[in-house]
């Protein structure tokens, strides 16, 4: 089945109609003052402590990019992020570099149309918009953009390099998730400078500058996790 295409400002969005699962993909990020985002709830299956945590509870950690996402609203209207990166270089694990993996996580945006219009029907839809969607306009339906924020989600960016650490998606073969939740991420700000885990996220730190944690260096990284017992 093909799916339609629409143009809207800064963003491109493949709209995948109901039959094909209620899925957006976008290439960017639309202008922020067109989302309207609230911080979500962040609760990390794993915690870190030290830096043996890193290797000792993840599946692998990989220098990678960006290459392409989607955004997926789920039956219930929950948005989840899909990404594919691109591994430069393995630090754990068996991944290969010059592979791609996909990673997915909790956070994303959509328009609010297409995530009233993930509902199959009229009421639902209806008492969806009255519940949670109250405070826009029909324009603004049309037009703005909702987000979920999780604690320590950015929005993606084709192109951005990080450090992840990685956790197989229980029943979703193929599929990995961050481990640790925000702690599992060290974003590359400079070339080789990577800001240490924090909870932090694009819509109060827009320069993604680094947290209140610092940076570390690559080299410096890399050593922490080689060297991890």
């Amino acid at each position: 089945m093909k799916c339609g295409k629409a143009l809207l400002g800064y963003v491109i969005f493949a709209i995948v109609l109901s039959a094909c699962g209620g899925q957006i993909k976008a290439k960017h990020t639309p202008p922020l003052e067109d989302i309207i985002a609230g911080r979500g709830m962040s609760d990390p299956l794993e915690h870190f402590e030290k830096p043996q945590d890193y290797r000792n509870l993840s599946n692998a950690i990989v220098y990678g990019e960006i290459t392409d996402f989607e955004m997926i609203v789920s039956k219930s209207g929950f948005i989840h992020t899909l990404e594919t990166i691109h591994v430069i270089e393995t630090l754990h694990g068996d991944i290969e570099p010059g592979s791609d993996v996909q990673l997915m996580e909790t956070g994303g945006y959509a328009l609010a149309k297409d995530i009233l219009n993930v509902f199959s029907d009229e009421l639902t839809r209806k008492v969806y918009r009255e519940n949670f969607m109250s405070y826009l306009s029909d324009e603004e339906i049309e037009t703005k953009y909702i987000a979920e924020v999780p604690d320590g989600y950015y929005y993606p960016e084709i192109g951005r390099r990080a450090v992840y650490c990685l956790k197989e998606k229980e029943n979703r073969e193929g599929i990995y998730r961050v481990t640790a939740g925000w702690m599992g991420t060290f974003r590359e700000v400079e070339d080789g400078i990577f800001a240490k885990p924090s909870t932090d996220n694009s819509i109060n730190n827009p320069e993604r500058a680094a947290g209140f944690d610092g940076t570390i260096t690559y080299e410096e990284l890399k050593e922490q996790i080689l060297n991890a017992k």
